[in-house]
This record gives structure tokens, C-alpha cells and sequence, in this order.
């Protein structure tokens, strides 16, 4: 999965949905806890590996994806 890919293009492999919310990692400011909030983004905790998933399916809760695949910035 190539780094920056719109969500609105990415499908969920448990129940095909489109338009994932992103998961954010490392301590959360005000704005990415109001964002959380909101359903906007989806909070990931601090500590990452490879295959911590990227998206989280706003249908049916799957987390998929895996930081692994983004290569490194």
C-alpha cells in the first residue's frame, strides 16, 4: 500500500466497504481527540510495529492495513 492513498479509494477486506478512518498514532493533541471523537480519525496508542494496521472500517470496526507496507518517510 503506497503512502498517502485517499481512504475514500481503500476497501475493507472483511466487508468490502469503502472510506476507512485513518489510525493515528503517538499522544494525541486536543484536536486528535476531538477528531476521534467526531469519527473522524481512529486513535492507535503509542508504541508501533510493521504490521500495526493503517485503517480501521467505519462499517464493521476491522483494523487492516499494516505500517509495514507505507516504507519508511
Amino acid at each position: 500500500m503506497p503512502p498517502f492513498v485517499d481512504p475514500a479509494n481503500v476497501s475493507c477486506p472483511k466487508c468490502e466497504t469503502t472510506n476507512p478512518k485513518e489510525i493515528v498514532y503517538g499522544l494525541p493533541s486536543v484536536e486528535m481527540n476531538n477528531a476521534a471523537t467526531e469519527g473522524v480519525i481512529a486513535l492507535g496508542g503509542f508504541v508501533t510495529s510493521d504490521d500495526s494496521p493503517v485503517y480501521e472500517c467505519r462499517s464493521c470496526g476491522h483494523a487492516f492495513g499494516e505500517l509495514g507496507e507505507l516504507g519508511e518517510f
